[in-house]
């Protein structure tokens, strides 16, 4: 999903597409921008520059972070690889999910005695060790293990 944010689109041709990750797509066309064509005619090409939700520009390989010249075919590959962005939250949600796992894989290489240890102790929370379970299942092992963010 996405929101249109316009600029004038009857006169310089410019809009926004607001993503729901964050991101914005600028798309311009006619004169002063890198495309080709006019209103008339339609366009053959048109300037994008992707913007993050800190509001900097996303090179997308030109170097600049704005592409000119770009055919419907170049604008939608864009977008699509924008949109499949996540958001700062969803990538967040992300890592702790994979280290969660990582960190399950490791408690199930544990000793019954100290998973059991862990588990009276409330060192232990929906089978994943906490920061503090974390800490106490390393003493036993010859690999540290660690999580960037507790349960």
């Amino acid at each position: 999903m996405f929101k249109i944010i316009t600029r004038d689109i009857t006169q310089s041709g410019n809009f926004i597409l607001k993503l729901d990750n964050g991101f914005q797509v600028s798309i311009a066309l006619g004169g002063g921008t890198y495309s080709s064509g006019s209103m008339k005619d339609g366009f053959e090409t048109v300037e994008i520059a992707v913007v993050d939700p800190d509001g900097n520009f996303v090179d997308q390989g030109s170097g600049s972070g704005v592409e000119g010249w770009q055919s419907a075919n170049q604008f939608i590959e864009i977008l699509n690889r924008t949109n499949a962005i996540p958001s700062a939250e969803r990538a967040n949600e992300m890592v702790r999910e994979i280290e969660d796992t990582l960190i399950r894989l490791r408690y199930d290489e544990w000793g019954k005695g100290a998973k059991e240890l862990a588990s009276r102790n409330g060192l232990v929370k929906n089978n994943v060790p906490t920061q503090a379970g974390i800490d106490f299942l390393s003493a036993f092992s010859d690999r540290p293990v660690t999580r960037s963010d507790s349960p």
